[in-house]
């Protein structure tokens, strides 16, 4: 399982092996996500749309600062 953060929502998610890009278009609707947000890794950095996540990480999905909502 991975732990997905945006905003005020946190969900666990079976997504081990799966690349951060397939994993905001599969949440895309859940979450709301606009498809311009930034993917860190917690406790790490910066993450491109092609690192593949792994069991037990924790990801957060961040808006461009200066955008409301």
């Amino acid at each position: 399982m991975v732990k997905i953060h945006f905003g005020c929502n946190d969900l666990n998610v079976d997504v081990d092996g799966k690349t951060v890009d397939e994993v905001m278009a599969s949440l895309k609707g859940t979450l709301e996500l606009a498809g311009n947000e930034t993917a860190r890794l917690v406790g790490g950095g910066t993450i491109g749309g092609d690192f593949v996540l792994s069991d037990g990480q924790e990801v957060e999905f961040v808006k461009p600062a200066g955008e409301k909502g």
